[in-house]
């Protein structure tokens, strides 16, 4: 939580820079919280990412993603994913 070291800061500017793409994950504090006050969420050039439902509705637990800049959802509840035994939600 907080605002994000300078050293932090200026390496996500130096990525940028050279093309890079961060991204990063809004936060699983709830309806509440919002990703603007935590890093690498709240780094000016970092792309957020949170978490919706299969309605298209954000996720019970993922933060939300008023407070940045550049934010998109992607699925979040009841993903499969591959497991050393098959797939699992």
């Amino acid at each position: 939580n907080g605002d994000p070291t300078e050293e932090l800061s200026r390496a996500v500017r130096r990525a940028r820079e050279r093309g890079v793409i961060l991204v990063a994950a809004a936060g699983n504090d709830g309806e509440y919280a919002d990703a603007a006050g935590q890093w690498p969420a709240n780094v000016p050039g970092v792309l957020v990412v949170g978490a919706v439902d299969a309605a298209g509705r954000r996720a019970r637990g993922s933060n939300r993603t008023e407070g940045v800049g550049l934010a998109v959802s992607a699925p979040g509840v009841d993903v499969c994913v591959p497991t050393d035994d098959g797939m699992a939600a």
